[in-house]
């Protein structure tokens, strides 16, 4: 993941759409990078890029499609370590070109509500 090319595009969305002083979730599946390290550094960037926004951000990591490296079966891995339901096999690595972003408003401020 690009973590700082996606953060920028992220803030841009939220400006865009004058979400200031929202709760916004993003939600990252797949791609090559996997885990709290990669989160960490998508949300340090966005916060980085906040001040004057006010937009609260919460990053997550959503499932990953993966293949099994033992049966070939593909599962969905929710957290490292995740092996498959069928035979507990360990997951292939992602493929590069499988990461899927998602930005979802749980708490929209109205322009009334400011």
């Amino acid at each position: 993941m690009h973590e700082a090319g996606l953060a920028e595009s992220i803030v841009a969305s939220i400006r865009h759409a004058k979400l200031d002083g929202s709760v916004i979730r993003v939600v990252v599946s797949g791609g090559h990078e996997h885990g709290q390290a990669s989160r960490d550094a998508l949300a340090a960037h966005i916060e980085a890029r906040l001040p004057g926004v006010g937009a609260t951000v919460e990053v997550l990591e959503g499932p990953g499609s993966r293949l099994c490296s033992m049966c070939t079966l593909p599962f969905a891995q929710v957290n490292d370590g995740d092996t498959c339901p069928a035979c507990g096999g360990l997951p292939l690595p992602p493929a590069l070109d499988e990461e899927e972003v998602s930005v979802e408003v749980i708490e929209p401020i109205r322009p009334g509500d400011r």
